[in-house]
């Protein structure tokens, strides 16, 4: 049975983070920090989504969105997360999991 899509409203701000699978390490040198950045560049064009803040760190990041319709989040976050394990795959030649799941998106405000 798939997942229930997570509720997002749009106008409203949210924190989202993710880790490595295992909490291993996923961004290794500047270029997988450059190209996760590269994919937030190109998610924001397919869905027009207002990056607030951010944070990567080795083997985690940390975003402050805000979504400009209901919906967006969820799309958004699936663009940038499987454009990166694509990208992350070819380059390192290894196959997988790479992000511990789906991320968690929460209200900035909780």
């Amino acid at each position: 049975m798939p997942r229930a899509p997570r509720a997002s409203v749009g106008g409203v701000c949210y924190h989202a983070i993710n880790r490595g699978n295992g909490r291993r390490q996923v961004f290794h040198k500047d270029g997988d920090y450059q190209a996760f950045l590269k994919a937030i560049g190109h998610a924001c064009v397919e869905i027009p989504m207002p990056v607030l803040g951010f944070c990567l760190m080795p083997n985690h990041f940390h975003l402050v969105l805000l979504p400009k319709a209901d919906g967006d989040l969820s799309r958004w976050m699936h663009w940038v997360q499987n454009t990166h394990v694509r990208r992350y795959h070819q380059h390192h030649k290894t196959s997988g999991h790479l992000w511990q799941g789906r991320g968690r998106p929460k209200k900035a405000a909780e």
